[in-house]
């Protein structure tokens, strides 16, 4: 299916689904163990250390990110397919 949307093209057949509470629970529990071990890191590890647990955070805040992004744009895509069918989705 092919929607324009703000001079964008966009081309969809399914909808995207957001992280489950059972994947996100554990992954911000992650975020946090991970946060806190770069504090204590900071204070007596080398920096290639330090920087591998950075990288780790950094990943998981772009996964926190992602599921994000996906869930506005699903919501776009049925408001668009709502405006311009006559039906939710």
């Amino acid at each position: 299916m092919q929607y324009e949307f703000n001079g964008y093209t966009l081309y969809s057949d399914k909808s995207f689904m957001a992280l489950s509470t059972q994947v996100k629970i554990p992954v911000d529990k992650a975020n946090y163990a991970m946060r806190e071990a770069l504090a204590f890191a900071a204070r007596s590890e080398n920096a290639v250390l330090i920087s591998s647990i950075t990288d780790i955070i950094a990943k998981i805040e772009s996964l926190n990110f992602m599921d994000a992004l996906l869930e506005d744009l699903d919501q776009q895509l049925k408001m668009v397919k709502k405006c311009e069918f006559g039906k939710e989705s």
